[in-house]
């Protein structure tokens, strides 16, 4: 179903939709507790990755801002990777959903496919932003197949 950022999440909580990709950290503020219920569950593995991008008129902001900016999200680093894991925290323990390893290893690959697909075939992804996400996915766990592919 056509869902969006506030969308999203009240369709989960009412039922409307069975499953929603959201961060850990949006369980409890969006309380999608509701929606997981009794017999529910998170998935305790990412299966999509957020990012932001931020389009404007250049001449409208001040000089440098864009390094600026860039480099407030790096000093910020570990402090959202703190946030990300908080987040995950305030799932209860019981509500946590785990993958086995095969089947971890088979979506790896299937999402790595996809995105060098969508980079290399379709033009879609941004090489730099490809390799800042895989980055990401490898300092929270460097044991990652990625990690030491380097194919972003």
């Amino acid at each position: 179903m056509p869902a969006d950022v506030s969308t999203f999440a009240s369709m989960f909580n009412n039922g409307s939709v069975d499953a929603a990709y959201a961060p850990a950290a949006a369980y409890k503020p969006l309380e999608l507790y509701k929606g997981v219920g009794e017999k529910g569950g998170v998935i305790r593995y990412p299966l999509a990755q957020m990012n932001l991008v931020l389009i404007s008129r250049s001449a409208a902001l001040p000089a440098g801002f864009f390094q600026k900016s860039r480099d407030y999200a790096i000093a910020n680093f570990d402090k959202a990777i703190k946030r990300v894991q908080q987040g995950d925290a305030e799932v209860p323990k019981a509500s946590w959903i785990e993958i086995p390893d095969t089947d971890k290893a088979r979506y790896d690959q299937m999402f790595l496919d996809v995105r060098i697909k969508l980079r290399d075939e379709h033009k879609v992804y941004n090489k730099t932003m490809l390799k800042l996400m895989r980055r990401i996915r490898c300092k929270i766990d460097g044991a990652r197949a990625e990690c030491a592919q380097k194919l972003e």
